[in-house]
């Protein structure tokens, strides 16, 4: 062996001699000049020399490489390497000068022919951009000052500022422009990575000087530095432009054109070499230290050759000022390996169904082997995360927890907002007030139902529209009532989500919030905005709830039913027009409302199951509508039960409860209520074992003796408490509606223990089920954060026991039914 100092290869010791010889196929990119310059001197066909496609050929020739040399390699050892890399400065200048007079000058190329050689150009700068990559990381200022200049050749030297201190230090981060969040495209990720990079870079250096107390425009900004080498090429090829038949200002489009081409190709580089990796977030909200696993790679040979190493990209970015043959590989239980090289990895990825059929499963796979902790991903694929950067531990408590909630904030991102406002925040009992778990939960809880049952303004949206002293249009008042309605539910929700809230008050307070806007809606409505409506003096009319709004049981996927009931009749019909263009105004400003409303998406006016849609009724045709022996008398009796005047003229509405009790203590339903139960189990079914998680859950409460049936069963408590001495319970009433049937003899004492055990589950389920669907995203695996706030919210002392306790509740529900219908 010769005498010659050896360095390491893995356990191999080498002559320097062999390192110099290791260093020659990093000379493959001037081949890329080379072809160049060529393709300028003859044009035709020799533009086209397939070398990308060589490149990616070769690689199935030459394998892969996956040998590493010792990292401890003295830097004497590898002149070789770096004076390749110095000589490719001058030498791609050189030739870009050489080849823009070819174009622009000498006059022997045709339009086509420039066409092609601008964008041959541009892909050539690909390898300018791993040099001067690779350059501006070195510790030498020279070295970073020739960088600088070799990226001006395509207009690109903030690219310095951009990668060292915005890209190096926020990989994997919202906060760093040029990543990508899985699910995104390319061509969704370009527009940000090349302009917001740009912008970004220059905040950041107008951060750093500001921290010293300069001005941005001080001398020290690099932006004059990368400002003048972009002059000086600009003033190059507009002299050529000027010297040649075309004029300057092709020269400058020219320059322009193949800048734009490289910026396109390197950003989708951004694009392939951190897609979809994300930092995890961690319990102090920073992130994580950057790690090989933030990064893909490709091992393969040719390409790592004519790119620097640059696909080596774990190692570079665990190790910054690593010179290039250093980097080192890394096996896949420690980074992430591509299917192939970058360049194949950019044509894919300008196809994003097809990009995200390969990609997407190695990125599924990536986070189950180096993150399996982490339950939902979904925070990090939220357009959120790049635009609300500043609310992240937020939207991550949200998401995990309550996938709608997630569906709401994705749509309104203006809702994170509002949790900042005292009436949110003011309501939060800190923990560290010295109390435990338990009696915190007793004070929040406490506190929350303190300000919803006595302080919550429901006039506050007559206050800001219909009271307003500002002129407002009917759209204007829907916008605010809009506004105003989804702030204050997604408060709600969210006192809801951590537990501060009961589900009971839960649903009178959305209820509530409902009542507030239709009542503004309907007074809006009966106002004349210059629309040419014939007047509403001495016409009379209330709106009529039914279904959940009527019980004050609303959720997040109730649909509004509503009627509008008026008074008195006249044989020329005046009344009966007023009343329809008074709906009309009416049903369809919340028809708007319910765009964008969190709360409903479909408001009906059917009475809760009557066979023709009625939008309005007088109090006489409400009277022989729910009448006994009508054509929908059990439909029209459970709807009976349900309703309740939400708004309107005082004496319609006390027309109203008048009429329902008189109905009510005239139904004697029996026969017509079982056969309204056996219809609802005809589509029910009996759940199955195959089913787990939240989904099981739905699946009870949507069998027999689930959710549905219980209510029917309580609406039938209510009309049988009509047969009694006491008055019917009215609608939305928080009173126990078995024990009112009991009381009255309707029911037998132990079913109504029985069914008044097993309401407040049911209830709860009802309110809660929705937070755990998400509209967006319904294939999404639950979490244990879901499971964990629905038990929670129940007062079960785990998800399992949750499920044990609904399965008895269904059971209890269906056997007293099964009692109800005679079945043995």
């Amino acid at each position: 062996m010769s005498d010659a100092k050896t360095i390491g290869i893995g356990d191999r010791p080498h002559s320097r001699a062999t390192l110099v010889l290791g260093a020659l196929p990093f000379a493959v990119p001037y081949l890329v000049l080379a072809i160049l310059v060529n393709g300028s001197i003859q044009g035709g066909l020799h533009l086209f020399i397939p070398f990308f496609f060589a490149v990616a050929l070769s690689d199935l020739l030459f394998g892969r490489r996956t040998t590493n040399l010792d990292p401890s390699t003295p830097e004497s050892a590898l002149i070789l390497h770096h004076l390749l890399l110095w000589l490719w400065c001058p030498v791609q200048i050189g030739v870009f000068v050489f080849v823009l007079w070819q174009a622009l000058v000498s006059g022997h190329l045709s339009m086509l022919e420039i066409l092609a050689m601008t964008y041959i150009i541009g892909k050539s700068c690909v390898s300018g951009l791993t040099v001067g990559h690779e350059l501006v990381h070195r510790p030498n200022r020279w070295e970073r000052f020739l960088g600088e200049v070799l990226l001006s050749s395509f207009a690109f030297s903030h690219y310095r500022t951009e990668h060292v201190y915005i890209h190096h230090a926020r990989v994997g981060t919202p906060s760093d422009p040029v990543f990508a969040r899985k699910g995104q495209s390319a061509w969704a990720f370009l527009g940000r990575a090349m302009f917001g990079s740009l912008v970004g870079s220059w905040k950041f250096e107008q951060e750093r000087l500001l921290k010293r107390g300069l001005p941005s425009r001080h001398r020290s900004n690099p932006f004059w530095r990368y400002g003048s080498f972009t002059l000086m090429w600009l003033v190059l090829v507009w002299f050529l432009g000027e010297a040649g038949p075309f004029g300057g200002w092709v020269g400058v489009a020219l320059y322009l054109s193949y800048s734009t081409v490289a910026n396109i190709i390197l950003r989708f580089a951004d694009y392939v070499e951190h897609y979809g990796l994300s930092r995890k977030i961690l319990d102090n909200g920073y992130y994580e230290r950057v790690e090989p696993r933030h990064s893909w790679n490709a091992s393969h040979r040719m390409s790592n050759w004519a790119t620097w190493n640059v696909q080596r990209h774990s190692d570079h970015h665990h190790r910054p000022i690593r010179p290039y043959p250093l980097l080192q590989h890394y096996d896949t239980d420690v980074a992430p390996q591509l299917p192939s090289n970058y360049t194949a990895m950019f044509m894919v990825a300008m196809v994003p169904p097809l990009w995200r059929r390969l990609i997407d499963p190695l990125v599924d796979e990536w986070r189950a082997r180096f993150y399996p902790e982490i339950e939902s991903w979904r925070p990090y694929e939220s357009k959120l995360y790049l635009a609300r950067q500043d609310k992240l531990p937020l939207i991550s408590e949200i998401m995990e927890a309550s996938p709608r909630l997630g569906d709401w904030i994705e749509g309104r991102t203006d809702l994170l907002d509002c949790l900042d406002h005292p009436k949110f925040a003011d309501l939060h009992v800190p923990d560290d007030m010295g109390l435990d778990a338990e009696q915190l939960k007793v004070a929040r809880r406490g506190l929350v139902r303190l300000y919803y049952t006595l302080e919550f303004d429901y006039g506050e949206l007559a206050m800001l529209t219909i009271d307003s002293e500002e002129p407002q249009t009917l759209t204007d008042i829907v916008d605010e009532a809009r506004d105003w309605v989804n702030t204050r539910a997604f408060r709600a929700a969210m006192h809801m989500l951590r537990g501060n809230m009961e589900s009971g008050l839960f649903g009178r307070t959305l209820s509530g919030i409902m009542d507030a806007a239709i009542d503004v809606l309907l007074q809006s409505s009966a106002s004349k905005f210059g629309d040419g409506h014939s007047s509403l003096d001495g016409v009379r009319c209330a709106v009529i709830a039914f279904g959940d709004l009527g019980r004050r049981e609303l959720n997040l996927d109730s649909t509004l039913d509503i009627t509008l009931l008026y008074e008195g009749s006249d044989a020329a019909g005046q009344i009966n027009r007023v009343i329809g263009g008074l709906a009309d105004r009416l049903f369809g400003s919340i028809d708007d409302l319910g765009h964008q409303n969190l709360l409903f998406e479909q408001v009906v006016s059917s009475c809760s199951g009557t066979a023709e849609g009625v939008r309005t009724l007088s109090v006489n045709e409400f009277e022989r509508r729910f009448a006994p022996g009508t054509a929908d008398a059990v439909a029209s009796s459970v709807a009976l039960a349900s309703a309740r005047a939400v708004c309107g003229d005082e004496e319609v509405v006390r027309a109203f409860n008048e009429k329902r009790r008189e109905l009510l203590a005239a139904w004697a339903v029996q026969d017509e209520l079982r056969q309204q139960v056996s219809m609802l189990r005809a589509g029910s079914e009996t759940p199955t074992s195959e089913v787990n998680g939240p989904a099981s859950l739905r699946a009870l409460a949507n069998a027999r003796g689930g959710i549905a049936e219980l209510k029917l069963m309580a609406d039938y408590a209510v009309l049988m408490s009509a047969t009694g001495d006491a008055p019917p319970a009215d609608a939305g009433s928080e009173s126990d509606p078995f024990a009112a049937g009991a009381e009255c003899g309707a029911l037998d004492a132990d079913a109504a223990k029985a069914l008044g055990a097993v309401n407040s589950l049911w209830r709860s389920l009802d309110a809660l089920l929705p937070f755990i669907t998400s509209r967006e995203r319904p294939n999404d695996p639950p979490t244990s954060a879901m499971c964990g706030f629905i038990a929670s919210a129940c007062e079960a002392e785990s998800f399992e026991r949750l499920v044990e306790d609904a399965e008895t509740a269904r059971r209890t529900v269906s056997a007293r039914i099964d009692e109800l219908l005679g079945v043995v």
